[in-house]
């Protein structure tokens, strides 16, 4: 994979150094504003990556670029993802995927009929522990209740309480729901598939953003209870109760770790340890390699119906 990377902030400064742990990635350019040149050029000297721009067309214009990962803030992701399939480059979007299931439909079907891979970052269904959880689940029987934990006071809050709205908390692109609820979200339907019935309850901030929520998901069995916040902090877990025991899994629905398995009888295994970062770059870099357009289409069907939920839930 010869990946173009659009964007120089926090998480592509995290990132580039998981994509240089993998093989099959090759970093061959990044695009970033004008305004963030120099943060950029830090990037790309720090981590040879042979070459920059600040054009976008001209960026995509680079033959020796067959994936474009985008990392820019929420509300520029439709306009560069579909650019970027135009221009007949596989795409891996950050989330949340786009702000409306309208553009999520158009850029599905735009790479369908162009024959690239699309795909949204989701930090856990891509990965090891993902499937070790989901390969397990059946050994608690019947489902009867999922609830979840997902709060993390946000690094600008601070600012948003003294008047300064950043993307996270505008109430078109961001929130508690948009921005880190669709961790939650991705784990639940990645697990069970699309709830029958759905509901959100939120404490609004003072420009109708949702600063906190509780996220229901209704199955046929059983209802999901997530709880997520961007003011305040609480200790991340997941828990998967079932009429033979519960899997418990000691972290955010982000990253899948420390997972338990207890049974009624009294068994208790281990199922898995801490997250490997970089699980969900390798499988991304093998389905896009191989053109796997199967599990490139059941992915997006998934983030089509997270996206669907978020929506529903904000009108």
């Amino acid at each position: 994979m010869n990946l173009g990377i659009v964007g120089s902030g926090d998480i592509v400064s995290g990132m580039i150094p998981l994509f240089k742990t993998v093989d099959r990635i090759n970093c061959c350019s990044l695009c970033c504003r004008k305004m963030s040149f120099e943060r950029g050029k830090t990037l790309v000297t720090k981590y040879g990556i042979p070459s920059i721009y600040t054009n976008l067309e001209q960026f995509l214009k680079d033959e020796n670029i067959d994936t474009v990962y985008v990392a820019v803030i929420n509300q520029y992701h439709y306009e560069i993802v579909k650019k970027a399939l135009d221009s007949g480059k596989n795409v891996i979007c950050e989330k949340p995927f786009t702000t409306t299931l309208s553009e999520g439909i158009e850029l599905v079907n735009i790479a369908k009929k162009n024959k690239l891979l699309l795909y949204e970052m989701s930090r856990s269904v891509h990965t090891k522990n993902f499937e070790k959880i989901k390969s397990n689940i059946s050994k608690l029987g019947k489902i009867r209740m999922v609830t979840s934990n997902l709060c993390h006071y946000s690094r600008r809050y601070k600012d948003y309480l003294h008047g300064e709205i950043s993307y996270v908390f505008d109430p078109k692109y961001g929130g508690a729901l948009a921005d880190f609820g669709i961790y939650s979200l991705h784990y639940m339907v990645g697990l069970f598939g699309k709830p029958s019935h759905y509901s959100y309850e939120s404490i609004l901030g003072y420009n109708g953003v949702d600063l906190s929520g509780v996220l229901s998901l209704t199955y046929s069995d059983f209802v999901s209870i997530n709880t997520i916040s961007k003011c305040s902090n609480g200790r991340p877990y997941c828990c998967i109760q079932g009429e033979n025991g519960y899997l418990y899994c000691d972290s955010s629905p982000m990253f899948c770790e420390k997972a338990e398995l207890v049974l009624n009888d009294g068994t208790r295994q281990i199922i898995c340890e801490d997250a490997d970062r970089r699980d969900e770059m390798i499988y991304l870099e093998k389905a896009i390699g191989n053109k796997n357009y199967d599990d490139c289409e059941k992915s997006m069907e998934e983030t089509l119906t997270c996206i669907e939920i978020i929506e529903g839930c904000k009108r």
